[in-house]
C-alpha cells in the first residue's frame, strides 16, 4: 500500500516537474517572439505579409497551449489577430462597404478575427488576476475599470500594448456592428482602455492613439457626444506629428472626408498618395544605385495598408463625390 502511494507521488512529481520545465523553457521563447513582433512592422511586401500572418498566429497558439498564461505570447498573439482583422480583412472590406454590400465575407472575417483577439485580450487581463467578466462587470462604470487596470498593470511596453490592442479589438467590434445596441454599449469601455494605454505612452504604435481619438470624435455627431470639427483638427495635428505614418492621412479620408463628403480634403490626400505610393513601390526594388542595406522603417506595414485603402477609395471617387 505504501509502495503504491509513493509510486503515485513519484509520478505526480515527474509530471509536475515536466510542466514546470516546459513553462520555464517557454518564457525566453515568448520574450523573443514578443520582441520580434515589432520587426513585422518593417515588412513592405503585401503578399508576404498576408500569407505569413496566419502561420505566425498558429505558431503562437501552439506555444501558448503549452504555457497558457505567458504574457509575452498572449500580447504577441493579440497583436497578430488585430493585424489580421485590421490590416487584411478590414482593408478588403472597405471595397464591399463602399459598394454597399451588406453580406460581406471580409466583414465576417474581420469580426471573427477581432472576436478571437478579444478572447486573448480577456485572458491577458486574467493573467493579472482580474475576473473573466471584468469588462462586462464595468460596462456601466468604465472609470472604475480604468482604476482597476491602473492598479494591476505596470507601465512597461508589453502591458501597455496588451491593454491598447484589447481596446482596439473591442472598438473594432463596435464599429463593425453599429446596428447592435448591446455591442455599442461597450464603446465607453473600449475608450477607457485606450485612455489608460495612451496616458502611459501617447506614442505607442506610432500614432495609434492619435488615429483613435481623431476617429472617435469624427465618427459621431455632436448630439451623440462627438465633434467632427474637433476630429478634423486632431487628424491634422496627427498628420503633422506622424508625417511618416501614412495611415494617419488615410484615416483622415476614410473617417472624416468621406462621411463629410469633403472633396477638397480627398483631392489633397489623393495627390499625396499618388506621389508617396509610387515612391514606396519603387523603394522595394534595386535599380542599380550603390548597394547598401536599407534602414529599417517601422511604418512600412502602416503605409502599405494606407496605400492599399486609398487605391480602393479612389476607385469609388465618382460615386462618392
Amino acid at each position: 500500500m505504501i509502495a503504491r502511494i509513493l509510486s503515485g507521488l513519484f509520478l505526480i512529481t515527474i509530471f509536475s516537474s515536466c510542466s514546470v520545465m516546459k513553462t520555464i523553457a517557454l518564457r525566453p521563447t515568448g520574450k523573443i517572439i514578443y520582441d520580434a513582433s515589432f520587426d513585422q512592422q518593417v515588412e513592405n511586401d503585401w503578399e508576404l505579409f498576408e500569407q505569413s500572418l496566419g502561420s505566425n498566429i498558429k505558431l503562437m497558439e501552439a506555444l501558448l497551449s503549452q504555457d497558457e498564461w505567458n504574457k509575452d505570447l498572449l500580447v504577441s498573439l493579440l497583436k497578430g489577430y488585430v493585424a489580421k482583422g485590421f490590416a487584411i480583412h478590414e482593408t478588403y472590406y472597405l471595397k464591399d462597404k463602399l459598394n454597399d454590400e451588406d453580406d460581406s465575407i471580409h466583414r465576417k472575417r474581420a469580426l471573427a478575427s477581432y472576436t478571437r483577439g478579444l478572447q486573448v485580450g480577456v485572458k491577458f487581463l486574467m493573467s493579472e488576476g482580474l475576473p473573466e467578466n471584468v469588462l462586462t462587470q464595468n460596462l456601466n462604470t468604465p472609470d472604475q475599470l480604468y482604476e482597476i487596470i491602473d492598479s494591476e498593470f505596470s507601465n512597461n511596453k508589453r502591458d501597455i500594448e496588451g491593454i491598447l490592442y484589447t481596446a482596439q479589438t473591442l472598438a473594432a467590434l463596435v464599429n463593425l456592428q453599429r446596428e447592435n445596441m448591446k455591442v455599442i454599449s461597450y464603446l465607453p469601455v473600449a475608450k477607457r482602455l485606450f485612455d489608460w494605454a495612451c496616458s502611459k505612452d501617447p506614442n505607442i504604435a506610432l500614432g495609434a492613439c492619435d488615429i483613435f481619438y481623431a476617429s472617435y470624435d469624427s465618427g459621431r455627431p455632436k448630439m451623440l457626444g462627438g465633434d467632427p470639427e474637433r476630429g478634423r483638427q486632431k487628424f491634422l495635428a496627427g498628420i503633422k506629428k506622424w508625417p511618416e505614418n501614412y495611415l494617419m492621412r488615410e484615416a483622415y479620408v476614410e473617417f472624416y472626408a468621406l462621411p463629410m463628403i469633403d472633396q477638397d480634403i480627398f483631392a489633397r490626400q489623393k495627390l499625396f498618395f499618388s506621389k508617396k505610393g509610387t515612391e514606396f513601390e519603387n523603394s522595394r526594388y534595386w535599380k542599380g544605385q550603390p548597394i547598401r542595406i536599407n534602414k529599417k522603417s517601422y511604418t512600412n506595414v502602416f503605409n502599405m495598408i494606407a496605400i492599399k485603402r486609398m487605391q480602393i477609395i479612389e476607385k469609388f471617387e465618382e460615386d462618392i463625390f
